[in-house]
């Protein structure tokens, strides 16, 4: 996805992403994600080896979550939106970036649950940090640069878990 909208799931919708597909968000001109309304869900899942990637262009990288398409009207999405890590493997270029710190929101839902497998980043600046963290809390998936020596890691904060407390999105 490189520019405009691509809703993922919508009203009672799945987007599944089996071992062998790949999902990658270029740039953040475009908006990537969920719409609904009335509370139903939308769910991405991943399958082992699926590939999501984030790639930099124009200095920004893009993110996932809810967003108004217009198909559904102009209040805020109603959709309850889920997202299962399924240990599928990130990959991020950041070759293009330019704010090389901070945190940037990978994925943004009502609950997220799964891991990542592998972690790639390409051009990671020699002084810098990178750090995945999935933080089932806030249902979010952060990537925090800071000054370093080019270390990557990953993090976990809270339990996926919590997740079942959204029955309809747990069964999702």
């Amino acid at each position: 996805v490189t520019d405009g909208q691509a809703i993922l799931a919508s009203q009672g919708g799945n987007f599944n992403l089996g071992g062998v597909s790949r999902l990658t968000i270029s740039g953040d001109d475009t908006r990537v994600g969920f719409d609904g309304t009335d509370g139903d869900t939308a769910v991405l899942r991943f399958g082992e080896g699926a590939v999501l990637g984030f790639t930099a262009e124009d200095g920004s990288l893009g993110t996932i979550g809810e967003f108004r398409s217009g198909f559904y009207g102009t209040d805020t999405s109603g959709v309850q939106s889920g997202v299962n890590l399924g240990m599928a493997d990130l990959h991020l270029d950041l070759s293009n970036l330019q704010n090389y710190g901070g945190a940037h929101t990978l994925i943004e839902a009502d609950e997220i649950i799964g891991a990542f497998g592998e972690i790639r980043i390409e051009g990671l600046r020699s002084d810098r940090n990178a750090k995945v963290t999935v933080d089932y809390e806030t249902d979010q998936v952060i990537l925090d640069i800071s000054g370093g020596s080019g270390d990557v890691s990953y993090d976990a904060i809270g339990d996926a878990d919590n997740a079942k407390a959204a029955a309809d999105l747990w069964a999702a």
